[in-house]
């Protein structure tokens, strides 16, 4: 997924999905409150059918649901601003 950086420090997912995500089985979960309006999270996912691979908790994650995501988790990523 394309990122734009439409604000310093400020990332919201571009429109289009990278055809290597469509091609892999893997799977997605977009956690933590943005620091923007949810639509342009929800929006490519619901486009491109993409409902069962990538999953959004679009709210504050406190302390005790950080070792179970992490636990689960593959990859993080995790916003900067330097």
């Amino acid at each position: 997924m394309s990122v734009n950086m439409s604000r310093k420090g400020s990332p919201t997912p571009g429109a289009h999905a990278g055809s290597n995500f469509l091609s892999v089985k893997v799977r997605l979960l977009i956690a933590g409150r943005p620091w923007c309006d949810r639509d342009p999270y929800q929006s490519p996912i619901d486009e491109l059918d993409l409902g069962g691979r990538v999953r959004c908790v679009l709210d504050y994650v406190g302390d005790e649901a950080l070792a179970p995501l992490f636990a689960a988790a593959d990859l993080v990523v995790l916003p900067h601003t330097p």
